[in-house]
């Protein structure tokens, strides 16, 4: 048994988690993630697909309201409904602000 399954401390504060992903979740998050680390300015920290997994979920428990449904399906195609009538009405409000 691992020692972070015994209770040890883990390092960061991190807890592994296991998590099955689709074939085009992974390819997506490797490229994403390949993606960000190359265009970064500040060598400090990597960038990987558990970094992007983190951000994520950090986004939905932030916005629980815009998570709703009775399957994996409802709740994905509810949140993306949502979120893209958040950024249309964000965009619409700044170019609005930008003909005052």
């Amino acid at each position: 048994m691992p020692p972070s399954a015994k209770g040890a401390a883990e390092p960061d504060g991190l807890r592994p988690k296991w998590v099955p992903l689709r074939k085009d979740h992974y390819t997506d998050l490797a490229d994403l993630a390949r993606d960000l680390q190359d265009a970064r300015n500040s060598k400090v920290e990597r960038i990987t697909e558990n970094t992007l997994i983190r951000v994520a979920i950090d986004l939905i428990t932030a916005h629980p309201e815009l998570l709703a449904g009775d399957t994996e399906e409802d709740i994905r195609t509810g949140a993306l409904k949502r979120l893209h009538a958040w950024s249309n009405a964000a965009a619409e409000k700044a170019a609005g602000g930008l003909h005052e």
